[in-house]
Protein backbone atom coordinates (compact mmCIF):
# COMPACT_ATOMS: atom_id res chain seq x y z
CA UNK A 1 0.00 0.00 0.00
CA UNK A 2 1.39 3.42 -0.98
CA UNK A 3 1.41 6.39 1.34
CA UNK A 4 0.26 9.90 0.50
CA UNK A 5 3.00 12.51 0.38
CA UNK A 6 1.92 15.11 2.91
CA UNK A 7 2.82 18.67 1.93
CA UNK A 8 4.44 21.00 4.46
CA UNK A 9 1.46 23.35 4.12
CA UNK A 10 -1.02 20.60 4.95
CA UNK A 11 1.03 19.46 7.94
CA UNK A 12 1.26 23.01 9.28
CA UNK A 13 -2.52 23.41 8.88
CA UNK A 14 -3.04 20.29 10.95
CA UNK A 15 -0.62 21.56 13.62
CA UNK A 16 -2.51 24.85 13.91
CA UNK A 17 -5.82 23.01 14.28
CA UNK A 18 -4.23 20.78 16.92
CA UNK A 19 -2.63 23.40 19.16
CA UNK A 20 -5.81 25.53 19.07
CA UNK A 21 -7.97 22.58 20.01
CA UNK A 22 -10.02 22.61 16.80
CA UNK A 23 -11.18 19.00 17.00
CA UNK A 24 -13.66 19.20 14.12
CA UNK A 25 -11.06 20.60 11.71
CA UNK A 26 -8.43 18.10 12.80
CA UNK A 27 -10.86 15.18 12.43
CA UNK A 28 -11.73 16.33 8.91
CA UNK A 29 -8.06 16.61 7.96
CA UNK A 30 -7.28 13.15 9.34
CA UNK A 31 -10.26 11.63 7.54
CA UNK A 32 -9.20 13.21 4.25
CA UNK A 33 -5.48 12.56 4.71
CA UNK A 34 -4.94 9.51 6.97
CA UNK A 35 -1.19 9.61 6.41
CA UNK A 36 -0.97 12.88 8.32
CA UNK A 37 -0.54 10.70 11.37
CA UNK A 38 2.75 9.35 9.97
CA UNK A 39 4.00 12.66 8.59
CA UNK A 40 6.82 14.65 10.18
CA UNK A 41 7.40 18.38 10.32
CA UNK A 42 9.78 19.87 7.78
CA UNK A 43 11.40 21.78 10.64
CA UNK A 44 14.71 20.45 12.04
CA UNK A 45 13.02 18.65 14.96
CA UNK A 46 11.03 16.43 12.54
CA UNK A 47 8.18 16.07 15.04
CA UNK A 48 4.98 14.11 14.48
CA UNK A 49 1.60 15.71 15.15
CA UNK A 50 1.42 13.89 18.46
CA UNK A 51 4.48 15.76 19.75
CA UNK A 52 2.53 19.03 19.55
CA UNK A 53 0.00 17.83 22.13
CA UNK A 54 2.42 18.60 24.95
CA UNK A 55 4.25 21.53 23.30
CA UNK A 56 7.27 20.42 21.34
CA UNK A 57 9.83 22.48 23.21
CA UNK A 58 11.24 24.07 20.06
CA UNK A 59 8.84 26.49 18.40
CA UNK A 60 8.34 29.36 20.85
CA UNK A 61 5.02 30.44 19.40
CA UNK A 62 3.62 26.94 19.78
CA UNK A 63 4.40 26.24 23.42
CA UNK A 64 0.76 25.67 24.25
CA UNK A 65 -1.29 22.61 25.13
CA UNK A 66 -4.92 22.60 23.92
CA UNK A 67 -7.55 22.38 26.69
CA UNK A 68 -9.06 19.32 24.97
CA UNK A 69 -5.69 17.55 24.74
CA UNK A 70 -7.09 14.21 25.90
CA UNK A 71 -9.76 14.22 23.18
CA UNK A 72 -7.23 15.15 20.51
CA UNK A 73 -4.75 12.53 21.71
CA UNK A 74 -7.37 9.82 21.42
CA UNK A 75 -8.19 11.08 17.96
CA UNK A 76 -4.56 10.81 16.90
CA UNK A 77 -4.09 7.42 18.48
CA UNK A 78 -6.41 5.43 16.27
CA UNK A 79 -5.76 1.79 15.38
CA UNK A 80 -2.94 2.69 12.98
CA UNK A 81 -1.25 5.56 14.79
CA UNK A 82 -1.10 3.78 18.16
CA UNK A 83 1.62 1.62 16.65
CA UNK A 84 3.73 4.67 15.77
CA UNK A 85 3.14 6.54 19.02
CA UNK A 86 6.48 7.91 20.36
CA UNK A 87 6.11 6.18 23.68
CA UNK A 88 4.25 3.38 25.40
CA UNK A 89 0.49 2.91 25.46
CA UNK A 90 -2.04 2.77 28.26
CA UNK A 91 -4.81 0.21 28.00
CA UNK A 92 -8.46 0.88 28.92
CA UNK A 93 -7.71 -1.04 32.14
CA UNK A 94 -4.79 1.18 33.13
CA UNK A 95 -2.02 -1.17 32.05
CA UNK A 96 1.19 0.00 30.39
CA UNK A 97 1.46 -1.81 27.06
CA UNK A 98 4.14 -2.01 24.35
CA UNK A 99 2.73 -1.25 20.92
CA UNK A 100 5.13 -3.91 19.60
CA UNK A 101 3.20 -6.56 21.52
CA UNK A 102 -0.07 -5.40 19.97
CA UNK A 103 1.46 -5.44 16.50
CA UNK A 104 3.06 -8.89 16.60
CA UNK A 105 -0.03 -10.49 18.13
CA UNK A 106 -2.39 -8.76 15.69
CA UNK A 107 -4.31 -7.28 18.62
CA UNK A 108 -6.68 -4.36 18.05
CA UNK A 109 -5.35 -1.01 19.27
CA UNK A 110 -8.73 0.66 19.66
CA UNK A 111 -9.24 2.01 23.17
CA UNK A 112 -5.53 2.41 23.87
CA UNK A 113 -4.07 5.86 24.41
CA UNK A 114 -0.62 7.32 24.81
CA UNK A 115 0.97 6.86 28.20
CA UNK A 116 2.39 10.33 27.61
CA UNK A 117 3.43 12.30 30.67
CA UNK A 118 0.59 10.99 32.81
CA UNK A 119 1.20 10.74 36.54
CA UNK A 120 4.69 12.18 36.33
CA UNK A 121 6.06 9.78 33.70
CA UNK A 122 9.15 11.17 31.93
CA UNK A 123 9.40 10.88 28.15
CA UNK A 124 12.17 12.82 26.42
CA UNK A 125 10.31 12.66 23.09
CA UNK A 126 7.55 14.76 24.63
CA UNK A 127 9.40 16.98 27.09
CA UNK A 128 13.01 17.32 28.20
CA UNK A 129 13.80 16.36 31.78
CA UNK A 130 16.89 16.46 33.98
CA UNK A 131 16.72 13.87 36.76
CA UNK A 132 18.90 14.04 39.85
CA UNK A 133 20.29 10.53 39.71
CA UNK A 134 22.36 11.15 42.84
CA UNK A 135 19.12 11.46 44.81
CA UNK A 136 17.30 8.36 43.52
CA UNK A 137 17.92 4.71 44.29
CA UNK A 138 15.52 3.02 41.85
CA UNK A 139 14.70 3.89 38.26
CA UNK A 140 11.84 2.36 36.29
CA UNK A 141 12.74 2.08 32.59
CA UNK A 142 9.49 1.57 30.69
CA UNK A 143 9.55 -0.26 27.37
CA UNK A 144 13.31 0.06 26.94
CA UNK A 145 15.52 -0.57 24.96
CA UNK A 146 13.87 -1.89 21.82
CA UNK A 147 13.27 -5.35 20.41
CA UNK A 148 16.41 -5.78 18.33
CA UNK A 149 19.76 -7.03 19.57
CA UNK A 150 21.79 -4.04 18.37
CA UNK A 151 19.52 -1.39 19.91
CA UNK A 152 19.38 -3.39 23.12
CA UNK A 153 23.16 -3.65 23.46
CA UNK A 154 23.57 0.08 23.02
CA UNK A 155 20.57 0.96 25.19
CA UNK A 156 21.88 -1.24 28.00
CA UNK A 157 25.27 0.42 27.54
CA UNK A 158 23.58 3.74 28.33
CA UNK A 159 22.16 2.27 31.55
CA UNK A 160 25.57 0.86 32.42
CA UNK A 161 27.13 4.30 31.90
CA UNK A 162 24.62 5.80 34.32
CA UNK A 163 25.25 3.07 36.87
CA UNK A 164 29.01 3.58 36.55
CA UNK A 165 28.50 7.18 37.63
CA UNK A 166 25.78 6.37 40.18
CA UNK A 167 26.50 2.82 41.41
CA UNK A 168 23.77 2.96 44.06
CA UNK A 169 21.02 2.95 41.40
CA UNK A 170 18.97 -0.15 40.60
CA UNK A 171 17.03 -0.28 37.33
CA UNK A 172 13.75 -2.09 36.80
CA UNK A 173 13.36 -2.58 33.05
CA UNK A 174 9.88 -3.27 31.68
CA UNK A 175 10.05 -5.16 28.38
CA UNK A 176 7.74 -6.18 25.51
CA UNK A 177 6.58 -9.69 26.38
CA UNK A 178 6.79 -10.86 22.76
CA UNK A 179 10.32 -9.69 21.97
CA UNK A 180 12.46 -12.33 20.21
CA UNK A 181 13.83 -14.98 22.54
CA UNK A 182 17.47 -14.16 21.87
CA UNK A 183 16.83 -10.51 22.77
CA UNK A 184 15.07 -11.57 25.97
CA UNK A 185 18.09 -13.68 26.81
CA UNK A 186 20.38 -10.64 26.61
CA UNK A 187 18.28 -8.83 29.23
CA UNK A 188 18.27 -11.90 31.46
CA UNK A 189 22.06 -12.00 31.28
CA UNK A 190 22.36 -8.24 31.92
CA UNK A 191 19.87 -8.13 34.81
CA UNK A 192 22.40 -8.99 37.57
CA UNK A 193 24.50 -5.98 36.49
CA UNK A 194 21.63 -3.49 36.43
CA UNK A 195 18.68 -4.61 38.54
CA UNK A 196 15.70 -6.57 37.29
CA UNK A 197 13.62 -7.19 34.16
CA UNK A 198 9.82 -7.48 34.02
CA UNK A 199 7.51 -8.28 31.11
CA UNK A 200 4.79 -5.85 30.06
CA UNK A 201 1.93 -5.24 30.53
CA UNK A 202 2.01 -3.91 34.08
CA UNK A 203 -0.52 -1.70 35.81
CA UNK A 204 0.56 1.93 35.89
CA UNK A 205 -0.39 2.13 39.57
CA UNK A 206 2.21 -0.50 40.49
CA UNK A 207 5.05 1.88 39.60
CA UNK A 208 5.56 4.04 42.72
CA UNK A 209 4.73 7.67 42.03
CA UNK A 210 7.65 8.77 44.20
CA UNK A 211 10.23 6.95 42.07
CA UNK A 212 11.74 8.01 38.75
CA UNK A 213 9.81 6.47 35.82
CA UNK A 214 11.13 6.94 32.28
CA UNK A 215 9.30 5.84 29.14
CA UNK A 216 11.44 4.83 26.13
CA UNK A 217 8.68 3.05 24.25
CA UNK A 218 8.63 2.88 20.46
CA UNK A 219 11.85 4.88 20.20
CA UNK A 220 12.05 4.12 16.48
CA UNK A 221 9.48 6.89 15.99
CA UNK A 222 11.26 9.51 18.10
CA UNK A 223 12.68 12.35 15.96
CA UNK A 224 16.10 12.24 17.65
CA UNK A 225 16.54 8.54 16.90
CA UNK A 226 17.26 9.38 13.27
CA UNK A 227 19.63 12.25 14.03
CA UNK A 228 21.78 11.34 17.06
CA UNK A 229 24.44 8.65 17.44
CA UNK A 230 22.59 5.74 19.00
CA UNK A 231 24.42 5.79 22.35
CA UNK A 232 23.82 9.55 22.63
CA UNK A 233 20.15 9.01 21.80
CA UNK A 234 19.66 6.53 24.64
CA UNK A 235 21.54 8.74 27.11
CA UNK A 236 19.38 11.69 26.07
CA UNK A 237 16.26 9.54 26.48
CA UNK A 238 17.39 8.87 30.06
CA UNK A 239 17.78 12.60 30.71
CA UNK A 240 21.59 12.57 30.54
CA UNK A 241 23.64 15.00 28.45
CA UNK A 242 25.76 12.79 26.21
CA UNK A 243 28.73 15.18 26.22
CA UNK A 244 29.00 14.76 30.00
CA UNK A 245 29.60 11.00 29.70
CA UNK A 246 33.23 9.93 29.15
CA UNK A 247 33.85 8.11 25.89
CA UNK A 248 35.11 5.05 27.77
CA UNK A 249 31.69 4.69 29.44
CA UNK A 250 29.96 4.69 26.04
CA UNK A 251 31.67 1.44 25.10
CA UNK A 252 29.97 -1.90 25.58
CA UNK A 253 32.71 -3.37 27.78
CA UNK A 254 30.00 -4.58 30.18
CA UNK A 255 29.39 -7.47 27.79
CA UNK A 256 32.64 -8.98 29.03
CA UNK A 257 31.06 -9.38 32.48
CA UNK A 258 28.20 -11.55 31.27
CA UNK A 259 28.26 -15.23 32.15
CA UNK A 260 27.69 -16.83 28.76
CA UNK A 261 26.91 -20.45 27.96
CA UNK A 262 29.71 -22.07 26.02
CA UNK A 263 28.89 -23.56 22.60
CA UNK A 264 29.10 -27.34 22.94
CA UNK A 265 30.74 -27.61 19.53
CA UNK A 266 33.82 -25.73 20.73
CA UNK A 267 36.25 -26.56 23.53
CA UNK A 268 38.23 -23.84 25.24
CA UNK A 269 38.26 -20.13 24.39
CA UNK A 270 36.97 -18.86 21.07
CA UNK A 271 36.09 -15.68 19.14
CA UNK A 272 32.47 -15.03 18.18
CA UNK A 273 31.90 -13.54 14.72
CA UNK A 274 28.45 -12.18 13.79
CA UNK A 275 28.90 -10.69 10.31
CA UNK A 276 25.25 -10.26 9.35
CA UNK A 277 22.71 -7.76 10.66
CA UNK A 278 19.03 -7.02 10.11
CA UNK A 279 19.85 -4.76 7.16
CA UNK A 280 22.51 -5.14 4.43
CA UNK A 281 24.00 -1.70 5.15
CA UNK A 282 24.99 -2.90 8.64
CA UNK A 283 26.29 -6.29 7.49
CA UNK A 284 29.81 -7.33 6.53
CA UNK A 285 29.82 -8.32 2.83
CA UNK A 286 29.86 -12.09 2.38
CA UNK A 287 32.95 -11.82 0.18
CA UNK A 288 34.92 -10.61 3.22
CA UNK A 289 33.78 -13.22 5.77
CA UNK A 290 36.65 -15.64 5.16
CA UNK A 291 39.19 -12.80 5.41
CA UNK A 292 37.66 -11.73 8.72
CA UNK A 293 38.02 -15.23 10.14
CA UNK A 294 41.66 -15.32 9.09
CA UNK A 295 42.30 -11.86 10.58
CA UNK A 296 40.70 -12.89 13.87
CA UNK A 297 42.80 -16.05 13.96
CA UNK A 298 45.99 -14.12 13.27
CA UNK A 299 45.22 -11.66 16.07
CA UNK A 300 43.85 -13.92 18.81
CA UNK A 301 45.11 -17.40 17.83
CA UNK A 302 41.70 -18.80 18.82
CA UNK A 303 39.07 -20.72 16.85
CA UNK A 304 36.18 -18.63 15.52
CA UNK A 305 32.48 -19.44 15.97
CA UNK A 306 29.64 -17.75 14.16
CA UNK A 307 26.32 -18.01 12.37
CA UNK A 308 26.24 -19.05 8.73
CA UNK A 309 28.59 -20.97 6.49
CA UNK A 310 32.14 -19.63 6.07
CA UNK A 311 34.75 -21.73 4.28
CA UNK A 312 37.64 -21.64 6.75
CA UNK A 313 39.19 -24.57 8.62
CA UNK A 314 39.24 -22.67 11.94
CA UNK A 315 35.61 -21.56 11.76
CA UNK A 316 32.62 -23.38 13.31
CA UNK A 317 29.03 -22.64 12.32
CA UNK A 318 26.85 -22.80 15.48
CA UNK A 319 23.59 -21.80 13.79
CA UNK A 320 21.95 -25.13 14.55
CA UNK A 321 22.52 -24.56 18.27
CA UNK A 322 20.86 -21.13 18.16
CA UNK A 323 17.66 -21.59 16.10
CA UNK A 324 16.41 -18.06 16.81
Amino acid sequence: MGYEKISDELFETAVEALIHGEATTLRLLLDQHPDLIRARSARPHKAHLLHYIGANGVEDERQVTPPNAVELTRMLLDAASALTNPGSLLSPHGEIVASYDLEVTNSAAEGYRALGLSNGICNAALAEFNPDYAAVSRVHVINGMGVTLGDSVIGLTALTAIKTRFPHISFTIYRPAHAPGYVKRLYELAAPLLGSVTDLPVNLDTLPYTELRIDLGNHLFWPKFSSLPMIDFFLDAMGIKANEVPAIDKRNHWLQELVLPRPQAIKGDYVLLCPTASTPVRSIPASMHKDFVEALWQRYRLPVAGFGNIDHMLYTDVTSRAPE
